[in-house]
């Protein structure tokens, strides 16, 4: 109970101050009163519905637009970890500082244009590829020659037709294997010179006789000789020469005869105007014989062993028409003779 005494004065203190504070809180209340006062359902209303610039509703509808644009760029931006902007902008900052972009590049970039993503090592690779490939295709194209436009297709069916109408010959490919040659060959001068030297071969036959050597068995009949204007035939049987006209001008003669050495005598010659014109028979040198199909035999110049004649026949007039000499040398006149046929040209 002795804690609860205070004096006198202590009380009349304690009053006055609750006195003040009941005078205070009496004007806050008053004061609070005349707010709530002026606070009516209008005041209210306005402020919710936003009919004044600082109406609640107003200000609700314009953060939720500031959110929607806020939220248009956000929804640009990836993020999956925790970044501090403050970090970034230091570093965007130090990066600016470093990096610069030449205008040259700029060009260049400018007149880049590329609508999907590219993989440029990927495109190296191919490029490098591309590349070998047309070198080995250039190795190629380097031996075409050509200086218009050629349709290859047409080419190809072309070649395909002309192959199926040419066929080379078994006989051509063996006559080719059997030439040699290790040079270009211009045939237009061979044919050339081998006219010259056909030329050259025809004036050396004029000059000089033509030689024909052969071996003939006395007792076999068959032709020894032939060069177009005469035929030579030997009689077997009778062991004489005769002769063939195969080509003469009309009405021009052919004179002739026939000197023979034989054992024991000293020999026997003849000679005569033998034929005219072209022959229909074989003809001997021992008579006339100008009909064409006439053939007169003289058994007397029958040629027996170890003998030797010398047979001729000469154009009468004629300056086209060969001469020859026919020598004819019998050993046995069972055996093989030698006979030498020359021909003397104009």
């Amino acid at each position: 109970m002795s804690d609860n005494l205070h004096t006198f004065n202590d009380e009349v203190l304690e009053q006055d101050e609750m006195l003040a504070d009941l005078t205070a809180l009496t004007a806050t209340v008053n004061t609070n009163t005349g707010n709530i006062t002026t606070i009516n359902n209008l005041n209210i209303a306005n402020k919710f519905a936003g009919s004044v610039s600082s109406g609640l509703k107003t200000l609700i509808e314009g953060n939720d637009t500031d959110i929607q644009n806020i939220e248009t760029k956000t929804d640009l931006i990836t993020i999956s970890n925790a970044i501090n902007m403050d970090d970034e902008k230091a570093l965007r900052i130090t990066n600016t500082s470093k990096n610069s972009y030449p205008s040259g590049d700029a060009t260049k970039v400018g007149n880049i244009s590329v609508s999907s993503a590219v993989n440029l090592n990927t495109m190296n690779t191919s490029i490098t590829t591309n590349t070998n490939a047309i070198d080995a295709i250039e190795v190629k194209t380097d031996n075409i020659s050509v200086t218009q436009a050629v349709n290859l297709d047409t080419m190809e069916s072309d070649i395909t037709t002309n192959n199926s109408k040419i066929t080379y010959p078994s006989s051509a490919s063996t006559k080719l294997a059997l030439i040699g040659i290790t040079s270009s060959v211009n045939l237009n001068s061979l044919v050339t010179q081998s006219n010259a030297n056909v030329s050259d071969i025809t004036a050396l036959e004029n000059a000089y006789p033509r030689n024909t050597i052969l071996a003939w068995y006395a007792s076999q009949t068959g032709n020894i000789f032939f060069d177009g204007n005469v035929t030579f035939n030997w009689d077997g049987t009778n062991r004489q020469l005769r002769f063939f006209i195969q080509n003469i001008a009309s009405n021009q003669y052919v004179t002739g005869g026939v000197t023979i050495s034989k054992y024991p005598s000293s020999g026997i010659q003849i000679s005569n105007y033998l034929s005219l014109g072209v022959s229909t028979a074989y003809k001997y040198f021992t008579g006339s014989q100008v009909p064409a199909n006439s053939s007169y035999l003289n058994t007397t110049y029958n040629l027996p062993s170890y003998t030797r004649a010398v047979y001729w026949l000469q154009p009468f007039s004629l300056s086209t028409f060969p001469t020859y000499e026919i020598s004819v040398f019998v050993g046995s006149s069972f055996s093989y003779m030698k006979i030498h046929i020359k021909k003397y040209n104009n």
